[in-house]
């Protein structure tokens, strides 16, 4: 996410992945990745502060706190976040299918 690389981070992601922001904006996996592309949402650093998963079967889900730095339409934001992400496992990878995010 931080270096752009939408091809790449689409291997990363579920068909039907679901993000949603701490702001609220929800997209769909062609909206997060044509949003990043564009320049929309730049992630200049992400450092993961904490987190904690459980697996059930081929998915697991991870609760954590997060510190984020970017720009959102040309607007910097520095914003530490609590998240759950849902992540598959298929074909041997696993991949996020969901991401929700709040402010503390």
């Amino acid at each position: 996410m931080i270096a752009r690389d939408t091809n790449r981070l689409r291997n990363f992601l579920t068909s039907d992945m679901i993000y949603v922001h701490s702001n609220g904006l929800e997209e769909s996996r062609a909206q997060h990745l044509r949003n990043i592309a564009a320049g929309k949402i730049i992630y200049e650093a992400m450092n993961r502060e904490s987190f904690k998963y459980v697996r059930y079967g081929r998915t697991a889900i991870v609760n954590g706190q997060i510190q984020v730095k970017g720009k959102l339409n040309q607007s910097p934001f520095e914003v530490k976040l609590l998240y759950t992400a849902v992540y598959r496992k298929r074909k041997g990878e696993w991949r996020l299918l969901r991401w929700q995010s709040t402010k503390p």
